[in-house]
């Protein structure tokens, strides 16, 4: 999980802006690791995309 590649302490001390680019499933599992952590100190930038050839 890329989670397991932040360092949890520094991301609880400063403030931060974090981007990320990546498909829906990817950037929502991000947004609910850092909010089930209590990580509040950041802005969020993100863009999410998909497969073109997914039929929605």
């Amino acid at each position: 999980l890329i989670p397991d590649h932040f360092d949890t302490a520094s991301l609880e001390g400063t403030p931060f802006d974090m981007y990320l680019c990546g498909p829906p499933p990817m950037v929502d599992a991000i947004k609910n690791w850092l909010a089930g952590r209590g990580i509040q100190n950041f802005r969020l930038h993100y863009e999410k995309f998909s497969d073109s050839n997914t039929v929605r």
